[in-house]
C-alpha cells in the first residue's frame, strides 16, 4: 500500500501435481497421462474509494509445462494464457453493521 486508498500487489504461483492426485490427469502431446504443472505471475492495482469498497485491476500470466497444451486460444490449444481481470467489491459486514 503506497497511499491510504491505493495499493499494488504481485504474486508468483507454482503448482506441480505430476501424478494428478489433486488436479486429475490429462494426456500430454506425447500421448502420456500426466498431472498438471503450472506457473503463474500476477500484477494488480487496487483503489479504495471508501473503507468498505474497492476497485481492482489485475493481469495474470499462466504457463503450463511445454507438453501440456491445456488452454484454448481462439480454437488453438496452447500452454500459455493471459488474463485481465476487473473486479469491484463491497464489505457487507461493514456496510450493514453485522
Amino acid at each position: 500500500q503506497f497511499k491510504p486508498k491505493w495499493s499494488v500487489t504481485t504474486r508468483a504461483e507454482v503448482f506441480k501435481d505430476r501424478n494428478g492426485f489433486i488436479s486429475g490427469t490429462t494426456i500430454n502431446e506425447n500421448g502420456d497421462e500426466t498431472g498438471f504443472e503450472l506457473y503463474g505471475l500476477s500484477l494488480g492495482g487496487e483503489y479504495k474509494p471508501v473503507t468498505n469498497a474497492y476497485v481492482r485491476l489485475e493481469t495474470r500470466y499462466t504457463s503450463a509445462a511445454k507438453d501440456l497444451e491445456i488452454f484454448n486460444n481462439n480454437g488453438r490449444l496452447t500452454n500459455k494464457r493471459w488474463e485481465i481481470l476487473f473486479t469491484i467489491g463491497l464489505d457487507l459486514e461493514k456496510a450493514l453493521s453485522f
